[in-house]
């Protein structure tokens, strides 16, 4: 009677830690369903900018162009704003432009030093890239400007936020293909692959690319090429023999076993 009674509490006690355990899980759903992450926030529909509202904005303007201590919180209030923020573009753009000079120069100069630098950098750049997704659409120009930036962090930011902002971003991707800016074309080989589903003209220009005069160019050109799936079977199986036929072979990995064996057969009667 006792051992019954024993094994009656123990399943009491599972029970309940199980009970416990499914409420926090459904309180932790419910606490990050009511937060609103920036993705949401880009693709909400734009709110009309109200007086009390720009006078915020063009306040978080002045201290942000005075590069004020606390910029990271005035980074994300701005965020919060979404795209009422618009009229802050321009200086969200310099600051994320002055922390990739910063940091590239720091860089450089630990690097003739020989020293072995330990910092704990403030990621600014992550909260301008944020605080331009947040915006929307109308962030879209600066960012196509700074894909091209000298600063290896600015063109990365710049491509995660147009990434982000995809579908939209695409047509704007696509105009600055024959961009005279080799790295400005790289981030565009890297991002038209996004707009294989909602922008089959993309394959087009992405072919133009795959010829382009900057091996780097190319390279992320190739690797953009297996998203376009079926489409992409032919050229690579072709371009498998060319000049670029290493490149070509990287992309014939990334491609789907079924389609694989396609490409295969395409280089094979290529011979």
């Amino acid at each position: 009677m006792k051992i019954a009674r024993a094994f009656g509490y123990a399943r009491s006690v599972r029970a309940f830690l199980l009970l416990v355990t499914i409420l926090t899980a459904a309180a932790i759903v419910w606490i990050n369903a009511d937060s609103t992450s920036p993705e949401r926030r880009t693709r909400a529909s734009p709110v009309p900018v109200e007086p009390e509202k720009r006078d915020e904005v063009d306040r978080m303007r002045a201290e942000l162009a005075s590069h004020p201590d606390d910029e990271r919180e005035l980074l994300r209030r701005l965020t919060k704003l979404g795209p009422r923020a618009a009229p802050a573009i321009p200086e969200i753009a310099q600051r994320l432009a002055d922390f990739g000079r910063y940091k590239h120069e720091y860089e450089q100069k630990v690097l003739m030093s020989g020293r072995l630098a330990i910092t704990n950098w403030i990621r600014i750049d992550f909260d301008c890239g944020w605080a331009l997704v947040a915006i929307g659409e109308k962030s879209i120009p600066t960012l196509i400007e700074l894909l091209g930036s000298e600063y290896r962090d600015v063109r990365s930011v710049a491509r995660r936020s147009l990434r982000e902002l995809a579908p939209a971003s695409i047509p704007a991707v696509m105009d600055a293909a024959g961009d005279s800016n080799e790295h400005r074309r790289a981030g565009v080989a890297d991002l038209l692959g996004l707009g294989a589903a909602t922008h089959p003209e993309a394959f087009d220009t992405l072919i133009r690319l795959l010829d382009d005069e900057d091996s780097w160019v190319r390279c992320r050109a190739y690797k953009s090429l297996p998203k376009f799936g079926a489409l992409a079977v032919p050229v690579i199986g072709t371009r498998m023999r060319g000049a670029h036929r290493k490149d070509a072979t990287d992309a014939l990995v990334r491609l789907p076993r079924a389609l694989r064996r396609r490409a295969a057969a395409v280089y094979r009667q290529s011979k």
